[in-house]
């Protein structure tokens, strides 16, 4: 609703738009009780007991077995935007890694990662653990 819509704003002010569209289009994000895709798929009853009202307007004057079909032409679309939405975040993670690559290269300096793993890699040494290469 009005609530997801004002922090979808203030996300893509403040720069983490990408995050949060990844997160949403995630299989693990479900608004079931505020979106009717959601809650018809985790409640295939729960169009009984709405009152037209409580529906969008456009599916106030439908049928049940209408609703049920615009819900699903909704969910298959859903469905679709969130598989693309996979696909653009897997090439944008590829870009950064490749770019952050790229930056360690040409300057010669050790990125975040690089510091990390052989910190722990030293670590590993000393506490007598062999290291396999």
């Amino acid at each position: 609703g009005l609530n997801q819509y004002a922090q979808d704003s203030n996300a893509e002010a403040a720069g983490n738009s990408a995050p949060r569209a990844l997160a949403k289009s995630s299989a693990v994000y479900r608004n079931v009780g505020r979106d009717l895709v959601d809650t018809l798929e985790d409640n295939e009853k729960a169009l009984e007991g709405l009152k037209p009202a409580e529906l969008p307007e456009e599916l106030q004057n439908k049928s049940p077995e209408e609703i049920k079909q615009h819900v699903a032409e909704m969910a298959k679309r859903r469905a679709e935007i969130k598989k693309k939405m996979a696909e653009v975040a897997r090439e944008r993670q590829a870009y950064i890694d490749a770019e952050l690559a790229k930056q360690a290269t040409a300057t010669g300096e050790a990125t975040l990662g690089d510091a990390f793993s052989e910190a722990v890699q030293k670590q590993l040494k000393a506490s007598g653990y062999e290291l396999e290469r």
